[in-house]
């Protein structure tokens, strides 16, 4: 299996399928994407709603718990919560060009921008530090902490869908981009910046 969580299994290993080894991936990947869609306002206000004032939702939570992950001397190490959302300063899609974790929501500021060259290649023009996440998972706040300040760079190369980049913004924000398309002109990311 490869060391950054890829689906590629050795010839004579078998796949992991079903829900009992693959469910709490969906759940999560469900999860985030109804928090993205309800932050950018895709359920508010849409034309096919009702005209009658609608009754109150039941509130649903959805809890994940991630159990310590094994690191090279073979000791545990705590791992945060992939979402931390009540700390989270942005939670969203992010289209990259020249881009300012700092402002919220991110867009292009006059200084401290990530950028894209060729929708695979993202540099800093100021002082965020990102690196690319090989674990498996998904990191949370303090991985991406942790991992941009002891192994930041101002550029990464070669990213493509799936790709995970933990960074702290220059404001000392962390965030974690998800790659969800890199092609020739785009670089489209699931992104959540943490307060600092």
């Amino acid at each position: 299996m490869q060391a950054n969580g890829g689906a590629v299994a050795d010839e004579g290993e078998a796949k992991k399928t079903g829900w009992g080894t693959l469910g709490h991936q969906w759940i999560t990947a469900i999860a985030a994407l109804v928090t993205a869609l309800t932050g950018a306002g895709f359920f508010v206000g849409r034309a096919s709603a009702p005209s009658t004032p609608a009754q109150p939702a039941p509130v649903t939570a959805t809890v994940t718990v991630t159990a310590g992950a094994p690191v090279s001397n073979g000791h545990a190490s705590p791992r945060s919560s992939p979402s931390n959302a009540p700390d989270a300063y942005f939670t969203g899609p992010v289209t990259f060009g020249s881009i300012n974790l700092d402002l919220n929501p991110p867009a292009e500021g006059d200084e401290n921008d990530i950028a894209d060259h060729f929708g695979s290649d993202l540099f800093t023009t100021g002082e965020s530090r990102m690196r690319v996440w090989v674990d498996d998972g998904v990191p949370g706040r303090d991985d991406c902490s942790r991992l941009a300040a002891a192994d930041g760079t101002n550029q990464l190369d070669s990213l493509h869908a799936g790709s995970i980049v933990c960074g702290i913004t220059a404001k000392g924000r962390p965030f974690r981009l998800t790659v969800k398309v890199s092609a020739a002109s785009d670089l489209v990311t699931d992104a959540v910046v943490w307060n600092a």
